[in-house]
């Protein structure tokens, strides 16, 4: 049998995701008509592509959850027990002072220099799409923008 080439990005892209998201080795490699020690190599072989691949997939995912979590207490905000909607408030203004002091960090030299390397390279529609999904409106929150 002869060995396969690299896999590509595409390809490398869709299995970090997968990894990401908590599946096996094996069920990938099924998917992909692949075997899962071979793909189970990959994050060593291509490490570079790798890292990139996993790394992104991994932003998306928080960025993800982070969207569901903000529309779960919002929701919550308006419910009728009031106990509850105090709750969802604070961890509202929470998450919203949070990014706002990370905004700040990131601002300042010195600032995470991961995060802005990865910012650094992503595309102009990445971002924005980043951006969409978890930021927090202030105006939901009643604080200024």
């Amino acid at each position: 049998m002869t060995p396969r080439s690299a896999p590509t990005k595409h390809l490398l892209a869709e299995i970090a995701e997968a990894r990401a998201t908590g599946q096996t080795w094996e069920s990938i490699a099924k998917k992909h008509h692949r075997r899962a020690d071979t793909i189970r190599q990959w994050p060593r072989r291509y490490a570079a592509a790798w890292e990139s691949c996993l790394h992104a997939a991994e932003v998306r995912l928080v960025a993800e959850a982070t969207a569901e979590a903000i529309h779960t207490l919002r929701q919550q905000l308006r419910s009728a027990d009031e106990k509850s909607a105090r709750e969802a408030a604070k961890q509202l203004l929470a998450l919203r002072l949070a990014f706002k002091k990370q905004q700040t960090t990131l601002a300042t030299p010195g600032g995470d220099a991961a995060l802005t390397k990865f910012l650094a390279e992503c595309r102009r529609e990445e971002l924005d799409a980043l951006r969409a999904e978890s930021a927090l409106e202030a105006g939901d929150l009643g604080l200024a923008a």
